[in-house]
């Protein structure tokens, strides 16, 4: 349930950085990798087409308790960056070009030995 409400934020915020964008577009990529510590890891990519971020507001994004939206508490990342955190993972962004942003949620993938343990 947390991996689900921390993709629905991200949604959320890639939605409204489109909303008033022409031909707007969010999308979601699951994908995998394998880590320095060769551990895979689940990657979801969520990527927009919004407006381009300059370097104060591209840096904010990474700071606790701090939106760009009237409504804004700045909660929201902080929540997903916490339930990456907690599980192992990590929240990260990148600029994209001309304008937009992608944010990578990583997590840490349950690897095959441990699930058989459990069975």
């Amino acid at each position: 349930m947390e991996i689900e409400l921390a993709i629905q934020n991200l949604l959320r915020n890639a939605l409204q950085a489109v909303a008033n964008t022409a031909n707007g577009e969010v999308s979601l990529i699951l994908d995998s990798c394998e880590g320095s510590d060769d551990r895979r890891r689940a990657v979801i990519s969520i990527c927009d087409n919004g407006p381009l971020q300059n370097d104060e507001s591209f840096e904010k994004l990474n700071s606790i308790l701090t939106s760009s939206k009237i409504e804004g508490l700045g909660l929201g990342l902080a929540i997903v960056r916490t339930i990456a955190e907690n599980l192992g993972g990590r929240l990260k962004f990148a600029r994209r070009r001309p304008n937009g942003l992608t944010a990578l949620l990583i997590l840490p993938l349950q690897n095959e030995e441990k699930r058989s343990n459990e069975s």
